[in-house]
């Protein structure tokens, strides 16, 4: 993917994220830590760029302003979703998530990613 390409699919990131940049690689996948992205860039067959993507860039490009992260965005692919929760140790993040989830497209596989997700990171229950 190209860097505009890139740029515009970080829309819908930004907009259920907090993060000022998101690194994303020329396959369309982001990450928040640069170093995942690195990794992930030269572990494939042929080594793939990587792009720092920058919060006001996008605002700049769209003209308005998208730190509210707490609005609901249908746009949100499950495959989108599927980055945000790998990349995010927040559980109250992803409880926002599955109920704007629950709320908006109540898709079964994106639910289930997300429980799964917080179920991975709560503490041990005894």
């Amino acid at each position: 993917m190209s860097r505009k390409e890139l740029v515009e699919k970080s829309i819908a990131l930004f907009k259920a994220r907090t993060e000022d940049v998101l690194h994303a690689t020329s396959d369309g996948q982001f990450f928040i830590a640069k170093n995942r992205a690195n990794v992930h860039a030269k572990a494939q067959k042929t080594e793939l760029k990587v792009y720092d993507i920058n919060r006001t860039e996008v605002e700049e490009e769209l003209k308005e302003p998208i730190k509210d992260s707490g609005s609901k965005d249908e746009s949100l692919t499950v495959k989108q979703i599927e980055v945000i929760i790998a990349e995010t140790e927040d559980l109250e993040v992803l409880a926002n998530l599955l109920e704007e989830e629950k709320s908006g497209k109540d898709r079964t596989t994106a639910k289930k990613a997300i429980e799964e997700r917080i179920t991975e990171l709560e503490p041990n229950k005894d």
